[in-house]
């Protein structure tokens, strides 16, 4: 993949790896699982639109990490109190291993739950052309994948011309911003819906180079 450039990667769970490489005349996407690797090209010239959704991974993560810590620390107020309270002339040695224990299990899960914070909203996103639609995952957050999205626009206009940023519709209801291209072609949009509640197609297809 000399001819190719990297415009992101995304390295998931138990080393999937997903990357977006931009060559000549389209966008290829690879997926590895670490034992196959699958591809996929999008051309410039077929893509219709770019959805980035929004999805509900970053909540689900907060609760889980959130329920760990809070176990965690009933875990350390219990060692505390057996430690200064119930074991005063006892050997205090393994009651302050398990307290070790647990401090170093509520960093360790706390870590990760500042960080699924600091990150922001997950997301997915879906490319369509003319002929299919696929997911495919960016940077998995909603903030960094939009600015993946203005990494491979300009690869989008070199084809399909320049987008005029006059032409914004907003769509108050599915909190939506569309930019259009001189033949009416949609390259982002921005959606705050699950994917499948948006399946029809909405963008005039392109034709021709």
């Amino acid at each position: 993949m000399q001819d190719h450039k990297e415009i992101c990667k995304k390295v998931g769970f138990m080393g999937t790896r997903n990357r977006m490489l931009a060559g000549e005349d389209h966008f290829l996407y690879a997926k590895s699982n670490g034992y196959t690797e699958e591809y996929r090209r999008f051309f410039y010239s077929d893509i219709q639109s770019i959805d980035i959704f929004k999805t509900s991974w970053q909540t689900i993560n907060g609760i889980i990490l959130g329920i760990l810590l809070f176990l965690v620390m009933v875990g350390i107020g219990i060692a505390l109190w057996y430690l200064f309270e119930v074991s005063k002339n006892v050997d205090k040695t393994f009651n302050m291993t398990v307290l070790v224990l647990l401090a170093i299990l509520f960093i360790l899960f706390l870590t990760p739950f500042i960080v699924n914070i600091v990150k922001g909203p997950t997301a997915k996103a879906v490319i369509r052309t003319l002929s299919s639609e696929d997911a495919v995952v960016l940077t998995g957050r909603l903030r960094s994948s939009i600015k993946i999205i203005d990494k491979m626009r300009p690869y989008i206009e070199s084809v399909q011309g320049d987008f005029d940023k006059k032409e914004m519709d907003k769509d108050k209801t599915k909190s939506d911003f569309l930019i259009r291209g001189k033949r009416g072609c949609m390259v982002f949009s921005h959606r705050t819906m699950p994917v499948r509640a948006s399946c029809r197609p909405f963008a005039t297809p392109c034709q021709g180079r």
